[in-house]
């Protein structure tokens, strides 16, 4: 969406992982992949191919998402559907943003569900950024006052995650 408010979330996330040494980190703006169509997991079109090699190489998730109408964007479902088996046994870590009190807690279960169906692996230290307007207008000092004890936590779990659960779905993918 134009002025969408999740980019003061992502800008944060962004800057203040930035400052970590143990992980790296490659940024999709869903607007850069979104399709018009859903574009199934097994269909060969050049935006699902992209995606697809960034799943591949991605050893985990960190999502952050705006929770419109109490559930996840469209587009970001139709992404997640450009693929299935890549994301299998990978854990992620997910930030719910809205405009409201409750940092987008509905927005949040709706991710559990779906996540579980494509096997990712939830990180159960899920981060949520309510009254996001006003978030916004915070400086990074006023940020990290709130949030950046979470954020870390959260990460340290999405690491260690990521360490125990390296290469599981591979393993899993040939299972019958």
């Amino acid at each position: 969406r134009k002025e969408r408010m999740s980019d003061a979330v992502h800008n944060y996330l962004r800057e203040t992982l930035d400052e970590r040494d143990d992980l790296e980190l490659n940024p999709v703006d869903i607007a850069t992949l979104a399709s018009n169509k859903t574009i199934a997991a097994w269909q060969e079109e050049d935006v699902a191919k992209e995606w697809r090699a960034i799943v591949a190489k991605s050893d985990a998730f960190i999502v952050v998402s705006p929770e419109y109408n109490f559930g996840m964007p469209g587009e970001l479902k139709m992404l997640l559907d450009m693929d299935f088996d890549g994301y299998l046994g990978k854990p992620v870590l997910l930030a719910g943003v809205s405009g409201g009190r409750l940092g987008g807690a509905h927005v949040v279960s709706h991710h559990m569900s779906t996540y579980a169906k494509f096997g990712l692996v939830w990180v159960p230290s899920e981060l949520y950024f309510g009254n996001v307007g006003d978030f916004a207008k915070q400086t990074k000092e006023q940020q990290d006052e709130a949030y950046k004890k979470r954020v870390e936590k959260a990460v340290a779990k999405l690491l260690v995650y990521c360490k125990h659960m390296d290469g599981i779905g591979a393993r899993l993918v040939n299972v019958s």
